[in-house]
């Protein structure tokens, strides 16, 4: 599972490993930007299941990961790759 992962470094740890037969799981802000990096993986013949969540809402991660791990299984690893600003 790749938090972050509709751009940037986030994008290319996803696709980098999905294409080499990796099973992924991706969640990120943009729902455009991860149907966009759905439809590269699977173009390739990778596996991705895809989750909209935005990692500075508990809440919502969560409720993301656990379709991810019903579809995919349970993580094997977590890529921790966004993250939360703040103004101290």
């Amino acid at each position: 599972v790749v938090t972050g992962a509709s751009a940037g470094i986030g994008r290319a740890v996803a696709v980098g490993p999905a294409k080499q037969g990796a099973r992924v799981g991706a969640t990120a802000r943009r729902a455009e930007l991860l149907e966009s990096l759905k439809n590269e993986i699977r173009a390739a013949g990778g596996t991705v299941e895809t989750a909209v969540a935005d990692v500075a809402d508990r809440g919502a991660i969560t409720d993301a990961v656990r379709p991810l791990a019903d579809r995919l299984g349970v993580p094997d690893l977590v890529i921790a790759n966004a993250g939360v600003g703040r103004s101290l």
